[in-house]
């Protein structure tokens, strides 16, 4: 059969859409009817042809029809594969036919049982017994064909995938007829369901739809197209179930369009209708009429609210009053172990029949989709007056009465039985001593004692919430009154000095009684309470007394002492004495006589350590200090009113000696406000410090010495001079540098300090340094020493004639030191002293002479010194000289 072609377009305002569409062509060969002769009796044999002539080339259809060959009888599998891979094909659908007859037999398929099929699948078939189908053997197909065939097969299942290896170049007399597929058709569509809201619940199904397709094999889709009311219900695309997206769904007529697809894409639209309803509650027990008095206070339960509802739904119920009035709804006792909703008259109502004489209430129950209403009518009922029966009348109290005694009851009634209120007002009415009760008891509130007053006229009134009795007079008489005895002079203010000796009077009560009565006692009490540790009444008499020794710094500064007076009977009223304590001043006391400080000298205005002063004084008062007027010696000194601290008036340097002695002691007196005062020892030390450089005696310093002088022995002397007062703080630590022939000893000695033999004839020039231990300033000079090659065993002065020259020469020197010497004394004279200046701090003053020192040499003859002479005169002697 040839394959037709035609071209199928969709049309729209916005596009054009066109598809290819092919018939589908018959399977097999037309003439399979001569595709025979070669048959034989084998068994079990599985085919799949694959053949052009028995490939599918449609996009869909089904088969119609089955025609072989038969070159055996029996039962025959025919068979559509589709191909999935390789030489593995897939069963899709099968015709189990019976062959009654040999030849040619042609099998109309039902539409309930055809197969589909789509491009691409293939015929096959299988035979369980003897191979039915004929064939016809093609030799020139080679030795091989196109079409699988297996031999002792298994019969497969639809649905199996089975691999195929062997091929056969036989052609077979099978023929299958292939026709359109036709559309899915809807078996219980359209139609109209109706559900309640409560069965249709989220995810639950409330209908399924069904729908047959003429391809045994076809797979049906569902597909939801609209709904109108949209978004309430959902479809399965496979099962093709009807189910609630809600667990809430409104009750409505829902329309659902719904489409049914079979594999060939044929389709069919059918609606299906869901009505979904809704049960109003129903209410039971209404309307009804309720009457209330006007006087009722209590909550009342009016109306116990009995509702139903057939499809389960929770039901709310409110309710409301016209005019508003005070009714409330609320959960209540339903009479059989259940709870349910009532309606209540609220506690207080405030119910008045002249202002609303009836209320209309509405109650209203609702499932959330519909409503019940119904009403109750509330009628108010006018409350009656209540009465008092016993009343006028008059009654006789002793004025010796004990308080809280009954000494009237009032007889009354409410006929509704409303709560009742009593009130009563007094004549005189200040102080009344009497009340009443609910019950109508009349009580004795406060003692008689005392009282003037001999009766009172008292008005009782009985009400209920509404209405009033009116005012009822009873008389009450006071027989056997006491007059009640009085404190004449108090209020009174009192000031008590706190030195006040214990046990002197400071108070005298004066006390009044009509009665004449002389025999009284007191009843006192003190705020703060600790007043009463420090004054009391002696033997409960009349005079007020100091108990204890008064203190104004630890103790409160006043006392409010209440007093009552009472005669055998009564009490009077509280009155009060306010004493008030009297501050007397007290000297400071001193702790501790002696004190004293230590400080090294420093600049003016330099505050010295404080002395700690141990003083207190009793009253907390501010203290001064001040250098009492025998202390004379305060010069450089001053002491902080305020503080006690001593500060410097001057630069203190120990080592000028006009500031007077470095050790001071002062009487320091220590007053309060109003000048009472003690006197504490106070001594100041003013220790030295170490803050003048020494200073070397020249700025150069020469001398000589032979070969063979021993170590130790002394080359040069230097004098030292250090201006520091104290001997700690001049000590002088000497050191030389620029040598190591040479050094010097503690006392400015340069001595020699290795053997000099081979130093004979050379001058050493070296630094002689001077400063204070632990100082990094100090003083310098340079020392120049000669090594002279020491004589041979002949002196010089073993000759005559030398002698004679060095004793001219010494006559003549000595001559010159004279001279000198009276040049000194002369200028000494002369000397003017030069004021003391300003200390330099540590170790950085240097005396005035540093500034222009002479350069000298020592003017001391030593043995080195004539040695060295000796030398030079043998060696002018040795030239002839002499």
């Amino acid at each position: 059969m040839g394959n037709i072609r035609y071209v199928l377009c969709f049309c729209s305002a916005l596009y054009t859409v066109c598809v290819l569409v092919s018939a589908c062509s018959d399977l097999g060969y037309s003439d399979y009817t001569i595709r025979s002769g070669d048959g034989d009796s084998s068994t079990d044999v599985q085919y799949v042809m694959l053949d052009n002539q028995y490939e599918v080339d449609c996009n869909c259809g089904e088969v119609s029809s089955w025609s072989i060959y038969a070159h055996n009888t029996g039962t025959i599998s025919l068979q559509i594969w589709r191909p999935v891979g390789g030489s593995s094909y897939q069963l899709i659908g099968e015709n189990v036919l019976t062959v009654s007859a040999t030849g040619d037999s042609t099998f109309s398929i039902s539409s309930t049982d055809r197969i589909s099929v789509v491009f691409g699948d293939v015929v096959g078939w299988f035979a369980s017994g003897t191979v039915l189908v004929d064939w016809d053997d093609v030799p020139g197909n080679g030795a091989s064909g196109n079409n699988y065939i297996t031999t002792n097969a298994a019969a497969s299942s639809v649905g199996d995938t089975v691999s195929f290896s062997t091929t056969t170049r036989d052609k077979f007399a099978v023929y299958a007829q292939v026709s359109a597929d036709s559309s899915p058709t809807f078996t219980n569509l359209p139609t109209t369901i109706a559900t309640s809201r409560q069965a249709a619940g989220a995810g639950v199904g409330v209908f399924t739809v069904a729908a047959t397709d003429s391809g045994a094999n076809s797979t049906l889709t569902f597909s939801l197209l609209s709904a109108s009311p949209a978004g309430s219900f959902a479809l399965a695309s496979s099962t093709g179930v009807v189910s609630s997206t809600s667990s809430s769904i409104t009750p409505a007529t829902y329309t659902l369009s719904i489409r049914v697809t079979d594999t060939c894409g044929n389709t069919q639209d059918e609606d299906l209708t869901i009505i979904v309803t809704n049960v109003a509650p129903v209410l039971y027990g209404l309307p009804i009429v309720v009457s209330i008095s006007e006087s009722a206070v209590d909550e009342t339960l009016l109306h116990l609210i009995n509702v139903t509802d057939s499809d389960g739904d929770t039901v709310t119920c409110s309710v409301g009053s016209s005019p508003s009035g005070p009714f409330i709804e609320k959960y209540a006792d339903d009479g059989a172990g259940g709870v349910t909703q009532g309606v209540y008259l609220q506690s207080n109502p405030g119910l008045d029949y002249q202002t609303v004489n009836s209320y209309t209430i509405t109650v209203t129950c609702d499932d959330g989709v519909d409503s019940a209403t119904d009403f109750i009518y509330v009628y108010v009922i006018l409350n009656n007056v209540p009465t008092i029966s016993n009343l006028q009348n008059s009654t006789n109290i002793a004025s010796d009465t004990p308080s809280n005694t009954v000494v009237f009851q009032v007889e009354y009634n409410d006929v509704e039985g409303d709560q009742t209120t009593f009130s009563l007002a007094c004549s005189p009415s200040t102080p009344c001593p009497f009340v009443i009760y609910s019950t109508g008891k009349i009580f004795l509130s406060e003692s008689l004692l005392g009282t003037s007053i001999s009766a009172y006229e008292i008005d009782v009134t009985v009400s209920d919430a509404y209405t009033s009795s009116g005012t009822h007079r009873l008389t009450i008489y006071i027989t056997d009154i006491n007059t009640t005895p009085q404190l004449t002079n108090l209020p009174a203010t009192i000031q008590v000095k706190e030195d006040t000796v214990i046990g002197t009077t400071v108070f005298t009560l004066s006390v009044y009684d009509d009665d004449g009565d002389s025999s009284h006692s007191f009843l006192t009490s003190f705020s703060p309470a600790s007043g009463v540790g420090f004054f009391g009444l002696e033997n409960n008499s009349r005079y007020l007394t100091l108990t204890s020794q008064l203190n104004y710094a630890t103790q409160d500064a006043s006392y409010n002492m209440s007093v009552e007076v009472s005669d055998s009977q009564v009490s009077s009223s509280p009155s009060w004495l306010l004493i008030e304590i009297v501050n007397v001043n007290k000297a400071p006391v001193l702790l501790q006589a002696q004190y004293q400080i230590n400080s090294y000298e420093a600049v003016a205005g330099t505050v010295l350590p404080n002395p700690s002063y141990n003083v207190q004084d009793p009253d907390g008062d501010i203290l001064t200090f001040a250098f009492d007027p025998s202390s004379n010696n305060t010069q450089g000194f001053a002491i902080n009113r305020t503080t006690g601290l001593i500060s410097l008036t001057l630069d203190y340097d120990r080592d000028n000696t006009d500031l007077g002695s470095s050790n001071r002691q002062w009487l320091v007196s220590i007053s309060d406000p109003e000048g009472l005062s003690v006197t504490a020892t106070l001594t100041v030390s003013i220790l030295d410090t170490e803050d003048n450089v020494p200073r070397l005696s020249s700025t150069s310093y020469s001398g000589s010495v032979y070969t063979d002088a021993t170590i130790g022995q002394v080359v040069v002397t230097a004098t030292v001079t250090d201006a520091d007062a104290t001997s700690l703080n001049s000590a002088i630590e000497y050191s030389v540098s620029g040598t190591n022939l040479f050094n010097v000893d503690g006392f400015g000695n340069v001595i020699v300090f290795t053997s000099l033999t081979s130093y004979a004839e050379t001058q050493h020039i070296f630094t002689l340094t001077v400063k204070n231990y632990g100082s990094s300033s100090s003083d310098a000079a340079t020392v120049s020493v000669y090594i002279v090659q020491a004589p041979n065993s002949d002196s010089y002065f073993d000759k005559a004639e030398n002698v004679a020259w060095v004793t001219t020469v010494t006559v003549v020197g000595f001559l010159l030191l004279l001279l000198l010497g009276y040049l000194v004394y002369q200028a000494l004279q002369n000397y003017t002293p030069v004021p003391p200046t300003q200390v330099a701090p540590r170790d950085t003053k240097l005396p005035l002479s540093a500034r222009s020192r002479p350069y000298s040499r020592s003017t001391v003859v030593t043995p080195s010194d004539i040695r060295a002479i000796e030398s030079q005169w043998t060696a002018w002697d040795r030239h002839g000289w002499f």
